[in-house]
C-alpha cells in the first residue's frame, strides 16, 4: 500500500485474532479488559463482509475525535478516505503489529447501529456489534499470521 505525506491515517488497537469474522473457530486475545473478562469484543467481525462491505470496531471512550485529529467541520459526524491501520499486541509476547488495513475508508466520530441484515445485528451472541469505521471491501487488507511482522514501537512513559 502506497501512503502519501498528506493522508490522513488512524491507527486503531484491536484484540488478536486469525481472521475476524466471529468467533467459530477463532478466538480474540488481547484488546483491553471488557475482552479480558468476557472472551469477547466487538471487533470479532472487522473483516467480516456484509453485501461488499467490512464494518470495523474500535474501542474509543465513546468518539473518534475527527475534528480535532482531522480537521473535519464541526457539524462532521464523519469523515471519508481515510487510511485505517488495524493494531493489535502479538499474544506470542512479539509486540504491536500490524494485522491489515481498511484504505478509503469512513470513519465516523460516534459508534453506529449495524445495518439489519449484518452478523453485526444478528449474530450467535444474541448482541448488537456497533461499528465506527467501514470500507468497501475491495479497499481492504486482513494479513495472514504469518505476515503480521511489522512491529510498531510503544512509547515509554517516564
Amino acid at each position: 500500500m502506497k501512503i502519501n505525506i498528506n493522508d490522513n491515517i488512524l491507527f486503531a488497537r484491536v484484540g488478536w485474532m486469525k481472521n475476524y469474522n466471529g468467533l467459530n473457530g477463532d478466538s480474540i486475545k488481547g484488546g483491553g479488559t471488557y475482552v479480558d473478562k468476557n472472551n469477547i469484543g466487538w471487533e470479532i467481525y472487522n473483516f467480516t463482509e456484509e453485501n461488499g462491505v467490512y464494518y470495523g470496531y474500535v474501542r474509543n471512550g465513546g468518539c473518534i475525535d475527527i475534528h480535532k485529529n482531522f480537521n473535519a467541520q464541526t457539524e462532521d459526524d464523519f469523515l471519508d478516505n481515510i487510511i485505517v491501520v488495524w493494531l493489535a499486541n502479538d499474544p506470542n509476547g512479539a509486540g504491536t503489529k500490524i494485522i491489515g488495513w481498511y484504505k478509503n475508508a469512513r470513519v465516523y466520530k460516534y459508534y453506529k447501529e449495524p445495518p439489519k441484515n449484518t452478523k453485526r445485528f444478528k449474530n450467535d451472541y444474541d448482541m448488537i456489534f456497533e461499528y465506527n469505521i467501514e470500507a468497501h471491501v475491495k479497499d481492504c487488507t486482513l494479513l495472514p499470521i504469518d505476515e503480521r511482522i511489522f512491529n510498531i514501537p510503544k512509547a515509554k512513559t517516564p
